[in-house]
């Protein structure tokens, strides 16, 4: 099933953006920008302890998965199984899960939670940047399904973290 759905989103995602501009979604210029959205937050609300933690969540986030998860799955990528021809190199690493999902939603879940106002443009720029993955033929479905789950466990730590340094 999880072919069948990338093979009927990856065209579709394609059809709505090219693949130039999925390339620079997918970047990590989205997640540079939130951060710059993230730091001035930070500097107006004297928050740098909530903009580290953020940015610690998400890179911790990627070590893990990156070097003991995705390991364990071993599965190959889209764009090496299904033989496609793309702009963007096509990683050799392991698919599962998505290391984009599961930093970009580590990271900016407890961001959204501190800053609850702009959660919608979190939300909607980590949503952005996770189906990006798809439609540049990197990742299926449950890759990234899987990888915001973990990302969203690993940030849910970083609330609790968050609500014990407000304690102090």
């Amino acid at each position: 099933m999880d072919v069948q759905i990338f093979r009927f989103l990856q065209p579709l995602l394609l059809a709505v953006l090219n693949e130039p501009a999925w390339v620079l979604i997918s970047s990590w210029a989205l997640p540079g920008l939130l951060i710059i959205a993230g730091s001035i937050w930070a500097q107006r609300h004297k928050q740098w302890k909530t903009l580290a933690l953020c940015l610690a969540c998400g890179l911790l986030a990627e070590t893990l998965n990156s070097h003991l998860i995705k390991p364990i799955f071993a599965l190959p990528r889209p764009c090496l199984s299904e033989g496609l021809s793309l702009l963007q190199r096509c990683s050799s690493t392991y698919s599962m899960p998505s290391s984009h999902a599961v930093s970009i939603v580590a990271g900016l879940l407890p961001l959204a939670w501190a800053w609850r106002s702009a959660a919608p443009v979190f939300v909607f720029s980590g949503g952005l940047f996770i189906i990006s993955r798809i439609a540049l033929g990197m990742h299926w479905p449950s890759d990234l399904i899987v990888g915001a789950l973990i990302g969203s466990g690993i940030g849910l730590l970083g609330i609790s973290a968050q609500k014990r340094f407000a304690a102090r």
